[in-house]
Parts: C-alpha cells; sequence; structure tokens
C-alpha cells in the first residue's frame, strides 16, 4: 500500500509519499529503539550480564592476542 499525504494551497493539490518513522530514535540524548513489542524482563535482565561478559573477555585479552597473567 503506498500512503499519500494531500496538501492544498488554493487551487493546488499536492501528493506526496507518507514515509514512515524508523524504529530508532534519539531521544534525550540517547539512542531508542521501538520495536512495537513488549519487552520481556529477562531480556532486560540478561543484557547487562552479557555486556559485562563480553566486556571482561575483551580486557583479559592483551594487546597481542594472549591472555593477560595474574599477578
Amino acid at each position: 500500500m503506498n500512503a499519500r499525504l494531500m496538501e492544498s494551497t488554493g487551487e493546488q493539490i499536492t501528493l506526496r509519499p507518507v514515509r514512515g518513522t524508523s524504529p530508532l530514535t534519539k531521544e534525550h540524548g540517547v539512542w531508542v529503539f521501538r520495536s512495537g513489542q513488549p519487552l520481556p524482563a529477562s531480556a532486560a535482565d540478561e543484557m547487562p550480564q552479557q555486556i559485562r561478559e563480553e566486556r571482561d573477555a575483551a580486557s583479559s585479552t592483551s594487546l597481542t592476542g594472549e591472555p593477560a597473567t595474574q599477578s
């Protein structure tokens, strides 16, 4: 379906395509993704833990690619 927006000025009529809204918007300086579906609580609980694990794995590897040694 091709939705159109009709604008009229005097005797002139203009049809413009209606653009969909992007699911990714910036609100108060933070990027927000809107999927239109509710986010399960488990996803909100698991994401910080996954980020911590990825960060810990990255920081435990030295610049040479070898695991860091514990002193």
